[in-house]
């Protein structure tokens, strides 16, 4: 049993010297793979550059992006980044030496979006839509769009219980209206003394309707065809002129409202249900000419300001304020 021991005993020893020369040998190689890494790939790298490329994928599985909003990746080793003398095939399309990293970002990136895009209801793509005609009309011209890209377009800014009694009060007493197709709150101004009365514009897919809030009583009706402009102005306030026909003796000239979501309810009734989005007009020179009754004309004019404002001055103009760090609901129309 003894001489079995000590043989067994120098057995084992001799196994853990192979297998400790074998973890040194590794080691040695993986250090000077260490030294060599930012070589071409070698025989003195080429266990380090894999082992480093193995540990990457395993890290980026841990933490790839989870939606096609999030942009995040992680910053991969120069050995993924070099260029491979390679050829991979993507959606049939031959690519010669593509960096490794940027292939698997745009590869995740598309899954992602075809899964995105497979899962999309025909409302959700509506609202894209009206979001990309919204960005080709709005960007680096007004300075309200660009907080509102994150907020999406709604079917209505009123509550249920309003959106409810609006909808009954117009089927009784005015049913040739047609449905609703956005109803929100804003504050219209007279065209003379710029008196700010609370009012609820509602597009229908005739014309736009303007009723009083509470009540729900029809105060102005406009037809599409009748709308020949839509002005705002290129600053963060919600001001929107609508130009209305003056020709005939019952006009009122051009209607001045005041929105919230400005943005939304400028494509809401000139693109989804009437097609008149040529029809707008974006003014950057601070002042809007408006038209009254009786061949006459107001002016309105934009400034930019710490806070926002709406208010008649004492010439007779209508001052708007834009607050130059604003966004589109920051504009208080509660005070008025």
């Amino acid at each position: 049993v003894t001489t079995i021991a000590k043989h067994w005993r120098r057995v084992a020893a001799q196994r853990y010297a192979e297998r400790y020369r074998a973890a040194a040998a590794v080691v040695r190689k993986f250090i000077i793979g260490f030294k060599n890494r930012n070589k071409p790939k070698c025989p003195e790298n080429v266990n380090f550059l894999e082992f480093v490329r193995i540990n990457f994928l395993k890290t980026l599985a841990r933490q790839l992006p989870r939606n096609v909003l999030d942009h995040s990746w992680p910053t991969p080793p120069p050995a993924l980044t070099e260029v491979r003398e390679k050829m991979f095939m993507f959606a049939f399309v031959w690519c010669t030496c593509p960096k490794a990293s940027n292939m698997l970002r745009l590869l995740h990136q598309r899954s992602m979006v075809r899964a995105y895009v497979r899962k999309m209801t025909p409302e959700k793509k509506l609202q894209l839509s009206l979001k990309v005609t919204a960005s080709e009309r709005f960007r680096n011209c007004k300075e309200a769009y660009p907080p509102s890209v994150a907020a999406p377009f709604v079917g209505t800014r009123l509550s249920d219980s309003e959106q409810d009694a609006m909808k009954r009060n117009l089927a009784v007493k005015f049913p040739e209206s047609g449905p609703v197709k956005y109803a929100t709150n804003c504050v219209k101004y007279d065209r003379h003394g710029y008196k700010s009365r609370s009012r609820i514009i509602a597009i229908t897919n005739k014309g736009c309707l303007v009723l009083e809030t509470g009540s729900y009583k029809l105060k102005e009706q406009h037809l599409f065809e009748h709308i020949s402009e839509v002005v705002v102005s290129s600053l963060t306030d919600g001001i929107v002129v609508i130009r209305l026909p003056t020709d005939d003796k019952n006009s009122r000239g051009d209607l001045i409202i005041a929105v919230e979501h400005v943005i939304e309810f400028i494509i809401k009734l000139l693109c989804e249900h009437s097609n008149k989005l040529d029809c707008l007009k974006i003014d950057a020179s601070g002042k809007v000419i408006h038209n009254t009754p009786g061949n006459k004309s107001g002016t309105i004019l934009f400034h930019k300001g710490d806070n926002a404002l709406i208010s008649p001055t004492k010439t007779g103009e209508l001052q708007v304020i834009a607050s130059p760090t604003g966004n589109a609901t920051d504009l208080d129309i509660s005070y008025l």
